[in-house]
């Protein structure tokens, strides 16, 4: 596939996950804290990762 880029945004590619909104950081601290280092656009999941 090609995708245009849009140089006005950071982001240059499709997302390769979406991003826990932000009502997980309020309402879910504790499990929340655990994966927030990964909580990006560009984590792979788990079924992505060779």
């Amino acid at each position: 596939m090609n995708f245009w880029t849009d140089n006005s945004v950071q982001q240059t590619r499709p997302p390769v996950r979406w991003v826990y909104p932000s009502v997980e950081q309020i309402y879910n601290k504790e499990n929340y804290s655990a994966v927030s280092a990964k909580d990006n656009l560009t984590t792979k999941l788990f079924w992505d990762v060779k």
